[in-house]
C-alpha cells in the first residue's frame, strides 16, 4: 500500500495505492490495481497505520527504544 500527500500527477489531491500490481513489470495481465483519491480514505488509512506502528511499538521492546526502522 503507498500513501501519497503530495504533488503526483500534477495534483495535490491524497491518494492511496494498493493491489496486487507489479509496478516494474506492465506486461503482467493478472495484476490488480485499486486507487482510491480523496482526504478521508487518505486519512483513515494513514491513522490506521499510525496506530498499528505505536501499538506494536507499546508491545515490542526493541521498537519502543528505537532499534526498528521509521
Amino acid at each position: 500500500m503507498v500513501l501519497i500527500d503530495g504533488w503526483y500527477s500534477e495534483s495535490v489531491t491524497p491518494r492511496i495505492r494498493t493491489g496486487s500490481a507489479d509496478s516494474t513489470h506492465t506486461e503482467n495481465s493478472d495484476d490488480v490495481l485499486l486507487r482510491v483519491a480523496g482526504l478521508g480514505p487518505h486519512t483513515a488509512c494513514r491513522d490506521f497505520f499510525r496506530n498499528l506502528r505505536d501499538t506494536c511499538r507499546k508491545h515490542s521492546p526493541r521498537l519502543a527504544s528505537g532499534g526498528g526502522q521509521h
